[in-house]
């Protein structure tokens, strides 16, 4: 004759503990990929917002003629709010409403002028120098892109004899 013997559910409970413990490690799992998709995915929005506001710089640079003039503290922009927007910026890099999310400032610094870099050499004393700071913001962060501020100081030789 065969006995039965009171279940009492030992196995179930472990089995419950054990798929607890396997949703809990699966959760963990794709919240840790989830996280570390979205810090590459940071990286790379800071990179391309440094790079496009490095180009930024560049065009201010190559395009527009920074005024040589005895006043310091002169700023030139680009849509910056109080200072005058006298700059221009190359049309792909304003193109389909980037250019609202540029701003450029160049600042004439002091001294008005300054002796050039010794490295001229022999040439050195044909030239003095006017400095300017150029600073270009580019922020993304609308459509969840990057944002990068970067400063750059600019020296402009001058023929001693145009001043």
């Amino acid at each position: 004759m065969m006995r039965h013997r009171k279940q009492t559910g030992a196995i179930l409970v472990i089995t419950l503990i054990m798929i607890a413990l396997i949703a809990v490690i699966g959760v963990t799992t794709i919240n840790t990929g989830t996280d570390q998709i979205n810090m590459a995915r940071n990286a790379e929005a800071r990179s391309e917002a440094m790079q496009r506001t490095q180009s930024i710089i560049d065009a201010v640079l190559s395009n527009n003629n920074l005024a040589v003039n005895n006043t310091a503290g002169l700023a030139a922009c680009f849509n910056v709010p109080n200072c005058p927007d006298v700059l221009s910026l190359p049309a792909e890099l304003t193109a389909n409403g980037e250019g609202n999310r540029i701003t450029v400032r160049v600042n004439r610094l002091l001294p008005l002028f300054t002796a050039p870099p010794a490295n001229l050499s022999s040439s050195a004393g044909l030239f003095t120098a006017a400095q300017f700071e150029v600073e270009a913001t580019y922020d993304a962060t609308d459509i969840r892109g990057g944002r990068a501020t970067l400063v750059q100081g600019v020296m402009i030789l001058i023929n001693r004899g145009s001043q």
